[in-house]
């Protein structure tokens, strides 16, 4: 069978667990999207460029634009593309080379950005203000100026949607557009700006799930005639050439897996995007077996595969945030002798800063869904921190977090006195450390950290170890 066959699959991630680590060790797919549901979550952002840098060599990306998209909460919002197109161009410059150096120190690698489709009046909405403008000039311009920020700040940026989304009246998501326009016509207007961006350097197009009238009768992402002949053979664009999400009603509602997956790399594709995750091991299967029968050309995957891995290999770097797990793993200190049911009692402080120099009460919020993440979470009771918990009586085993105990004789005590109305009780201790002394006859951790990543680490060790 093929080597590293899963580099042609571009993955997007809207969770991240166990499930999701075995599935990208199983398939290593090329490319990886982490979308809102995993970088809304700090914790889950963290971990996941952790085992992402510990598993292997990808293209890490995300949909962040600016303006109209934006899913990464670290970099700051911009007015949006159509705004940056009334601006000189080295703005959009100085803000793609500002959000690529973000990006780049997170751990991304690679942005699907930017657009450079046209607005025309009455675009479908996903077009919207991700578009510099109506002016195929000045949208290539600030297309180029943007593409190179990027490229300057060592992120690989992706071109979208050849050739050209602008003048659908309908979103792809749900159908598809067809657009009644002549190639001599786009030419000189939506295909303009990436025949100036290729000319400039451009190294990964995303094409579009839209029917040109005047070039063919089948989606451009499935389109010989669109992919290999204008954009491969007519503009010499030598770079990856990646399909938006094959889950778009456009492509998926119209065409099985089978018919995407020949049409695709036949018409000169090199990668899939999948924004399902699960989609993943379909299109992998259903490639692998359809090279085997001799229905697509081994030799043509091959192609595909050493291309996006020389790409893999320029953009590649090891530097993320995944670093702060291990600084949160090397805090842990353990004292546990029993073992960890599935089903357990949380005991949580109510959110509280403790000082003017203090902002950590958002991090209470946070702990209840990471101890959902690992556990069956039965009841969740909160506790004021100068008086700690006071509960009747639990049938499960206690998950209790411990802040601050020692400002309060009764705080301790009522801490303490969980052992007499539970089962078990595990102290995760996550503020002042000399808390330890009060439970040193109990099963305890001391996690130097309130950070959540510091939780979400030690129940991640209990999970290893099998505790």
């Amino acid at each position: 069978m093929i080597k590293n066959l899963g580099k042609v699959f571009f993955v997007g991630l809207n969770k991240f667990d166990d499930e999701t680590k075995v599935m990208i060790e199983k398939y290593m797919p090329g490319g990886v999207l982490l979308k809102p549901g995993v970088l809304s979550d700090y914790t889950l952002t963290v971990a996941a460029f952790k085992f992402l840098n510990e598993t292997g060599k990808f293209l890490i990306s995300s949909d962040h634009e600016g303006g109209q998209m934006e899913t990464i909460p670290y970099i700051p919002s911009s007015p949006g593309n159509l705004s940056f197109g009334f601006a000189p161009s080295q703005m959009i410059y100085k803000y793609t080379h500002m959000a690529g150096s973000m990006m780049r120190l997170i751990g991304f690698n690679n942005v699907f950005a930017p657009v450079i489709d046209l607005l025309y009046e009455g675009s479908a909405p996903v077009v919207g203000f991700r578009s510099f403008g109506k002016d195929p000039v000045v949208v290539a311009d600030h297309g180029i100026h943007a593409m190179k920020g990027y490229m300057d700040s060592g992120i690989l940026p992706c071109l979208k949607h050849f050739p050209g989304h602008g003048r659908a009246k309908v979103d792809s998501h749900e159908r598809i557009p067809v657009i009644d326009a002549s190639y001599e016509e786009l030419q000189k207007t939506d295909i303009y700006p990436f025949e100036k961006a290729i000319d400039e350097g451009a190294e990964m197009i995303m094409t579009a799930h839209i029917i040109v009238k005047g070039i063919d009768d089948v989606p451009a992402s499935i389109s010989k005639k669109v992919v290999k002949d204008i954009l491969i053979d007519n503009l010499g664009f030598k770079g990856i050439v990646i399909s938006d999400a094959a889950e778009m009603k456009a492509l998926s509602d119209n065409y099985s897996v089978e018919e995407i997956l020949k049409n695709f790399f036949e018409a000169g594709g090199n990668m899939i995007l999948m924004g399902d995750e699960e989609l993943l091991p379909v299109y992998y299967k259903t490639l692998e077996r359809m090279i085997l029968a001799g229905e697509l050309s081994k030799k043509l995957i091959e192609g595909s595969i050493e291309k996006v891995e020389t790409v893999i290999g320029k953009y590649h770097h090891s530097e993320s945030i995944g670093f702060f797990a291990d600084v949160a793993k090397k805090a842990l200190k353990f004292k546990i002798r029993s073992k960890l049911p599935k089903k357990v009692h949380v005991v949580l402080p109510v959110s509280k800063n403790l000082s003017p120099a203090d902002t950590s009460e958002k991090f209470y919020e946070k702990y209840e869904a990471i101890f959902k993440n690992f556990f069956d979470v039965v009841k969740i009771t909160e506790y004021e921190i100068s008086k700690g918990p006071v509960i009747e009586k639990s049938d499960e085993f206690i998950l209790d977090i411990v802040v601050d105990a020692f400002r309060s004789e009764e705080a301790v005590n009522n801490h303490i006195s969980l052992n007499e109305k539970a089962p078990g009780v595990l102290y995760i201790i996550v503020r002042d450390p000399y808390d330890e002394k009060f439970f040193k006859d109990f099963d305890c951790v001391v996690t130097h950290s309130m950070n959540p990543i510091s939780l979400y680490e030690t129940l991640t060790i209990f999970k290893e170890v099998g505790l």
